[in-house]
């Protein structure tokens, strides 16, 4: 107490409890934070399936004050040094001392599931992935305003792309250095937006960078050899993208690639 007691003088809270209690406290906090991520994301899905908008979703459930608006953003999914390594520790705690902690896998489930739903859906809009296609990602690293690029789902979405043999171009203001760690020269390194969409046939918007919501978005399109856009990050509408002249998909809000029967279901 007497540590903190600069702080507590500031009206910040304080409490005293066990070190397991701490611990416990600080695991479940990450992994409920980590269940709301992941929550989300799967409304997002069906949202794209029944044809709501997830942002509409997410904003009045986010009114209601026993849910709260925060952790509610839609995205490829959660990743860094806090909430994958929480969730699996606590996931593996509850084992050790023969417990199940069904919603807590759940959680980590749901959320490799959203990655590869996002590859499904650019496979989906591009067409055969393939050596002959380049595809533009924006942004590496989980979250904007950090270099961290520890499980975030950019590095499995690249991977994704190396795998179909893709030529990738990638760009991020603070991360290409430790994406490079990790890739070396199987990647296309670009300071900006318009200098890795050059010539590429898709652009895959992954992190919410402020330096990527007032893009030039015609000016994006006329560099490119083909015109997809996926924006995994709600920073765009349909409307806007397909008025640059975009075919676009946005996570839980527009799905072009529903076949009719499901939309007039």
């Amino acid at each position: 107490r007497s540590l903190y007691l600069p702080i507590i003088k500031k009206n910040s809270r304080y409490f005293n409890t066990s070190r397991r209690g701490a611990e416990m406290i600080k695991y479940a906090s990450n992994a409920f934070l980590a269940t709301k991520i992941s929550f989300i994301n799967e409304m997002s899905r069906l949202c794209d399936r029944v044809g709501a908008d997830i942002s509409d979703v997410a904003k009045i459930m986010g009114l209601d004050g026993r849910i709260g608006k925060y952790f509610l953003n839609p995205s490829p999914g959660y990743g860094g040094s806090c909430f994958p390594k929480d969730t699996h520790a606590l996931n593996h705690t509850a084992n050790n001392h023969g417990l199940d902690v069904k919603v807590v896998k759940a959680s980590i489930d749901a959320n490799n599931a959203q990655v590869d739903y996002c590859f499904k859906k650019s496979e989906q809009l591009i067409g055969e992935l393939n050596s002959s296609m380049t595809v533009a990602l924006l942004g590496c690293s989980f979250k904007p305003n950090t270099d961290d690029i520890r499980d975030s789902a950019s590095i499995t979405m690249i991977q994704k792309l190396l795998d179909k043999q893709c030529r990738v171009h990638v760009t991020d203001p603070e991360a290409l250095d430790n994406v490079r760690g990790i890739f070396g020269d199987q990647l296309h390194y670009f300071q900006t937006s318009y200098e890795a969409a050059q010539d590429s046939d898709a652009i895959l918007l992954m992190t919410e960078w402020h330096d990527y919501r007032h893009l030039d978005l015609k000016r994006l399109a006329n560099s490119m050899r083909g015109h997809v856009f996926l924006d995994f990050r709600l920073l765009y509408t349909a409307n806007e993208l397909q008025d640059a002249g975009f075919e676009c998909y946005v996570l839980g809000k527009h799905d072009p690639t529903r076949s009719l029967s499901e939309t007039t279901q």
